[in-house]
């Protein structure tokens, strides 16, 4: 999509399109206040160029009926990269935002570096041959990563706890590997990104996204972008002290957020449960514990495992309540793996949240659990485009 880097007008229609489509040609008019014969002008340009189509015809009010127009799915493609500690995903993305196919592979944080590449661009190119499609149709690379990305002047990157190494110049080589554009973003970020333009994020301009797994991270969009801090490390809400007597957490810091919500966390705490032993039937063993044998627990009215997740869900409300006392948003949506326990975890998060946020109406605000499939990857093939789609703004 080279061709819109010279074309700020063009840019904003195909966002605009992509987040909010199908529209009509006075919708846009009206939307971005471009006068009615330059929006016909250029969506008829979008259209011979085969970046946007007609797709169908609305009802009159009165007049011509309006013909409606859509992006092109199939004019480009994108790569988004989930690179986790516990898992390597790498999905090939079309511009509708829909995951055309998945490759992942566990990793449980103990391949070598050398060995992640060899995967991603074995799977980059497997993926492009399965589905017949030119590597030239490709923008771009986009890849999630754990926070914080401790970026340094010269591009290389500092992870906790992240492979065994300590530092690296990952997208540079990622770049050399692939011979394309390569975004990074923290895992968080990227999935707020995947929720604003796909999600339950597209109605707010002011939302914040968490999401709560291994660890939680959250992303912020502010008047309609993302925001990333002044050195792209923003939304680290899992190590900010909900308790300073806490345990140790994995930063070196007491008391962090994520010492109380996770995944491991989840686990933990059932076993050391004072009546875990009274319901191992309902767990199969205490041995191979693992989130699908917890959520059966729960449908089978396992106390233990309420418990677990009613306390998990208190304190990341306390957490979430922190966050809205200081940016005020219009709407939190959970993703992760601890949202799929959202009945159980949402009930005392809300009360959570009314107990410890001061403003009245923000003690009512809605918790949307994310309707998105693999959003860190969807999220960081959206990095791309979101780069192709405001290198003008």
């Amino acid at each position: 999509m080279e061709i819109l880097a010279n074309s700020e007008q063009w840019q904003k229609i195909v966002n605009l399109i992509i987040k909010k489509g199908p529209l009509s040609r006075s919708q846009i008019i009206k939307t971005l206040k471009i006068s009615q014969p330059s929006v016909t002008r250029l969506t008829e340009q979008l259209i011979n160029k085969g970046i946007i189509v007609e797709c169908g015809v609305g009802i009159s009010s009165g007049g011509r009926k309006p013909v409606f127009l859509n992006i092109n799915p199939d004019y480009s493609y994108l790569f988004g990269i989930e690179l986790g500690r516990a898992v390597i995903k790498i999905s090939l993305v079309n511009l509708m935002g829909e995951i055309l196919s998945t490759h992942q592979a566990i990793t449980n944080n103990a391949w070598s570096l050398n060995k992640i590449f060899e995967y991603i661009k074995v799977n980059t190119t497997m993926l492009l041959k399965k589905h017949k499609i030119n590597v030239k149709e490709v923008l771009g690379v986009g890849v999630g990563v754990p926070g914080p990305l401790n970026i340094k002047q010269d591009g290389t990157i500092h992870l906790t706890n992240f492979y065994n190494v300590k530092n690296i110049k990952l997208k540079e080589k990622l770049k050399t590997l692939l011979n394309l554009p390569v975004e990074l973003g923290i895992n968080a970020n990227v999935a707020t990104l995947a929720e604003s333009w796909y999600g339950k994020g597209k109605k707010h301009n002011n939302f914040i996204y968490i999401l709560a797994d291994d660890g939680v991270g959250s992303g912020m969009v502010i008047d309609g972008k993302l925001y990333s801090g002044s050195h792209k490390a923003s939304g680290v809400i899992g190590h900010t002290t909900i308790d300073k007597n806490g345990d140790k957490c994995i930063c070196g810091n007491i008391g962090c957020l994520e010492t109380m919500v996770s995944t491991t966390k989840i686990l933990k705490n059932i076993k050391k449960h004072p009546d875990f032993k009274n319901e191992l039937h309902l767990f199969h063993n205490s041995h191979n514990l693992t989130l699908d044998i917890v959520k059966e627990a729960l449908i089978k009215k396992s106390k233990v495992a309420k418990s677990v997740i009613n306390e998990m869900g208190s304190s990341l409300g306390i957490g979430i309540a922190n966050t809205i006392n200081l940016l005020d948003p219009e709407a939190i949506i959970l993703g992760g793996r601890i949202s799929e326990f959202s009945f159980d975890l949402t009930d005392p998060l809300k009360e959570m949240i009314k107990k410890k946020v001061l403003e009245e109406q923000s003690k009512n605000i809605p918790i949307y659990i994310t309707t998105l499939q693999d959003n860190v990857v969807l999220g960081a093939a959206t990095l791309i485009l979101n780069s192709v789609l405001n290198s003008n703004n």
